[in-house]
């Protein structure tokens, strides 16, 4: 009973501890190096203390290295692909955007899709990746000039990749509101 003096959590990570290994917290986190450290004086726990911290899984870490330094050491259209195919994994569950990661992921995946575009310009393959890059990143009430860069790359999807077009719209109908998804169709 009654207030605990100092209390300090140290939380050890197997990869550096940073905003692209660690998307939620709480606050007062101190990080260095491998290490998020907390401290509280006069502690005295309650519900809402409960604690919490999404990470990124280290199987998943070492496939984004992996994914980095194949583009470092080939620099070319298949590299900046799968790259891009890292970063939309992180960002994408099974039937969900993953809360978290999307705003530091996304941009960086559609920068490594513009990239594979330059390099691969036939192939439809990049284009499913901005898609999904672009709808992950929509606003919660997109407006018809917010659609357009998605919907543009969802046009070049069913010319140069007809196969991947299904999937970006089943993704659409899930995200988007009923109306809107309606409105489209």
């Amino acid at each position: 009973a009654g207030s605990i003096g100092r209390a300090e959590l140290i939380f050890n990570l197997p990869y550096l501890a940073s905003p692209e290994t660690i998307s939620l917290m709480p606050t007062g986190g101190q990080i260095e190096g491998c290490q998020v450290r907390w401290t509280w004086e006069n502690f005295e726990p309650g519900p809402q203390d409960d604690f919490s911290i999404w990470l990124i899984r280290q199987e998943r870490w070492e496939e984004l290295e992996t994914a980095r330094l194949a583009v470092q050491l080939w620099p070319d259209g298949e590299s900046w692909l799968k790259l891009a195919d890292t970063y939309r994994r992180l960002i994408l569950g099974k039937y969900q955007f993953i809360e978290g990661f999307g705003e530091t992921y996304q941009p960086l995946g559609v920068q490594a899709a513009q990239e594979a575009i330059q390099f691969l310009p036939g192939d439809g393959r990049p284009h499913y990746e901005l898609a999904i890059f672009y709808l992950a990143a929509l606003p919660e009430n997109p407006t018809a000039d917010d659609l357009v860069p998605l919907l543009e790359e969802l046009r070049l999807v069913a010319e140069l990749a007809p196969t991947y077009e299904g999937d970006v719209r089943d993704w659409m109908e899930f995200i988007l509101s009923e109306e809107l998804w309606v409105s489209l169709n």
